[in-house]
């Protein structure tokens, strides 16, 4: 597998702090959450499939290495990625393929769900911080549908082998750390003799991206029904079907997106359009797009894109971010330019991510000066007023360290915009996600110095 990843020693990345508003339009990968839902699918697919706009970062890599362990045929090219399903295994093998998932959550409770739906006998382990995050909820459903779970380590955790294979029906689901384990078996369920139906017992969290698996299955013609009671979700299923093959397309990713919109609303005068990406989309990411603009930005409908630009300041706010969890770490960077103290709460899955990303990122913006509170799942954060461009920020030289987190080098980089002085070090860990991000934003920074 190729490795997109930028070698730990790397010196830390600085960031050119901009004198002058930065303007224009930017490129974006590829929806990270809709490329793996489109890559399960395709390796369950009536035919080959091509998947335009495809995000080729580690995680998808990653992804793409376990399908290709289980027998599908993976081309990587300059238009996206071909997927080629692999033929079924032989009733009775157990030979076991070793799948490595790195530090990718993703990858590792999609292919818990995607082997043993082919049955594959897998092994099934990543990095050190990915066998700490918590595997057991998902461990629990596939055992009701059938497979088998040797855990080889911690219980609920990673490495485990799967073998045996999933025969759908119903499942009941109880409190989850992650609606990922849901969706993993969402996507399979149309290759499963039975079907699913999932009982679900408790409210699951970030149910927007329940929608946005719905969506995707739904461009291949699967479809899903559901059954809710006071605004909660409580029955899920999904019929036996034949997924779709051919030609998929990923919609630009609305979590990229999102430094550039916040980049926008923190330097005065600022706008920055974003390509490819809908103020119709219903990727969770579009939820910072909305608090911004509920914080004093306007927003920037171009036609071919959505944008973000100043208005003179970010005024502070409370916001419920359990919606849009991996964009609250950007909405922390503008409250931190904000006037006044904000409050950002439903962050109740942030703890268990790549980093305890609540304390990485409050431990980031105090070291540029920023007083931040923390609790069990919220963060309260003194805002400086840089947006506003009437306070004058500190300087001084200060690296921060993501804790090797993708998405806390992506947001704390946003400071050193308004900041002088800042770096982040281990910046090859954005390679999970984004791996053109530091270049995008030298281009952004130099045009604006």
């Amino acid at each position: 597998m190729r490795t997109l990843r930028v070698a730990e020693t790397a010196a830390p990345r600085a960031v050119g702090c901009v004198r002058q508003p930065i303007r224009g339009t930017i490129l974006v990968p590829g929806s990270k959450s809709i490329s793996q839902r489109a890559m399960v699918l395709a390796a369950l697919a009536d035919q080959p499939t091509r998947i335009d706009g495809v995000l080729d970062a580690e995680d998808t890599r990653r992804l793409a290495a376990g399908m290709a362990a289980c027998g599908a045929t993976i081309e990587w090219g300059a238009a996206g990625l071909q997927v080629t399903p692999g033929a079924p295994p032989a009733i009775g093998t157990t030979s076991w393929v070793r799948v490595d998932a790195g530090d990718g959550g993703t990858p590792a409770r999609f292919m818990m769900a995607l082997a043993p739906a082919l049955g594959v006998p897998i092994e099934l382990d990543g990095s050190a911080r990915l066998r700490e995050r918590p595997m057991a909820d998902g461990i629990d459903l596939i055992r009701q549908l059938g497979a088998v779970v040797e855990e080889r380590g911690e219980p609920g955790h990673l490495p485990i082998r799967i073998s045996g294979r999933l025969r759908g029906g119903e499942a009941v689901v109880g409190r989850v750390a992650s609606s990922q384990f849901v969706s993993a078996l969402l996507l399979v369920a149309p290759a499963l003799p039975a079907g699913l139906t999932l009982e679900i017992q408790q409210p699951l969290p970030s149910v927007e991206y329940i929608d946005l698996t719905a969506d995707v299955l739904a461009r291949v013609g699967v479809k899903l029904e559901r059954d809710s009671l006071l605004g909660d979700v409580r029955r899920i299923a999904v019929g036996p079907a034949s997924i779709r093959g051919g030609l998929s397309h990923v919609d630009a990713d609305a979590s990229s997106a999102a430094y550039w919109w916040v980049a926008a609303a923190i330097v005065p005068g600022s706008s920055m359009v974003v390509h490819g990406v809908s103020a119709t989309s219903n990727q969770p990411d579009m939820g910072v797009h909305r608090t911004l603009c509920r914080m004093g930005a306007v927003s920037v409908d171009a036609g071919m894109g959505l944008g973000v630009a100043s208005s003179g300041g970010l005024r502070a706010a409370e916001v419920d971010a359990s919606a849009f969890p991996d964009g609250s770490l950007a909405i922390a960077a503008a409250m931190a330019c904000a006037e006044g103290t904000s409050r950002l709460t439903g962050l109740h899955t942030l703890r268990g991510k790549e980093s305890d990303r609540i304390e990485a990122m409050a431990t980031a913006l105090r070291s540029v000066g920023v007083s931040v509170d923390t609790g069990p799942d919220w963060m309260a954060i003194e805002g400086r007023g840089w947006a506003s461009g009437a306070t004058a920020p500190p300087s001084g030289q200060v690296v921060i360290d993501p804790v090797g987190d993708h998405r806390i080098a992506m947001s704390t980089a946003l400071l050193g915009l308004r900041r002088p002085g800042v770096a982040v070090s281990d910046p090859g860990c954005v390679a999970k996600s984004y791996p053109g991000f530091w270049d995008d934003l030298r281009l952004v920074s130099e045009a604006a110095s």
